[in-house]
């Protein structure tokens, strides 16, 4: 599945997205869980 978004996105800084999206997700996540952040979709 990645492989193909990967072909269809057409650009070699694919892989650098995807690492900042899920270090965006891992972080809120981590202020989540330890600072008791609220969750929001929008952050």
């Amino acid at each position: 599945m990645l492989l193909r978004e990967r072909e269809r996105f057409g650009l070699t800084i694919f892989r650098e997205i995807i690492i900042m999206e899920m270090w965006a997700i891992w972080t809120h996540r981590n202020s989540f869980i330890f600072d008791n952040a609220t969750l929001s979709f929008a952050t």
